[in-house]
């Protein structure tokens, strides 16, 4: 669905930028009457502004809400089945193939690092403490498996 709104809103914006091109040269053409000629170049350009604005919108819209306003204007101004496309199509329809909804994970590296260094930092303190005498064997896995689920969960 996604597509075939697409496929509309650029059939509007090369029809509407063919029709101005042709009223602007018509415009020079018959010279009496430029003004008029002017005026249907401005009413060509309409439907490509609208239908290039709804274009913009369809690839970063995150939900359906966010498109029904420049799905009226597109009705109105635009193509008209673009339009009707636009405010039929369900939810799923216009945003499945969506590039701004596809989330990567971002991990903060800088974070993880630092995260892996107190670990490391930590094994060795009860690494110290058991050759020192001063935690038994037992104590010693008992901490070090606390402080690896510690810092496995965070």
């Amino acid at each position: 669905m996604k597509t075939a709104i697409k496929v509309f809103l650029y059939l509007g914006i090369i029809v509407g930028a063919i029709g101005a091109g042709v009223a602007f040269i018509s415009s020079f053409l018959a010279l009496p009457v430029s003004l008029g000629y002017l005026v249907s170049v401005v009413g060509c350009l309409i439907p490509v502004i609208v239908d290039s604005i709804a274009l913009k919108k369809l690839k970063v819209a995150n939900s359906k809400s966010e498109l029904t306003g420049i799905s009226v204007i597109v009705l109105i101004f635009g193509g008209i089945i673009a339009g009707i496309l636009m405010l039929v199509a369900s939810e799923d329809d216009l945003l499945s193939f969506n590039e701004s909804r596809v989330v990567t994970p971002k991990v903060d590296e800088a974070k993880e690092e630092k995260k892996t260094e107190d670990l490391e930092e930590e094994l060795n303190k009860l690494k110290d403490l058991k050759e020192a005498g001063t935690i038994t064997e037992e104590e010693y896995d008992t901490l070090r498996a606390k402080a690896v689920e510690k810092f496995t969960k965070d």
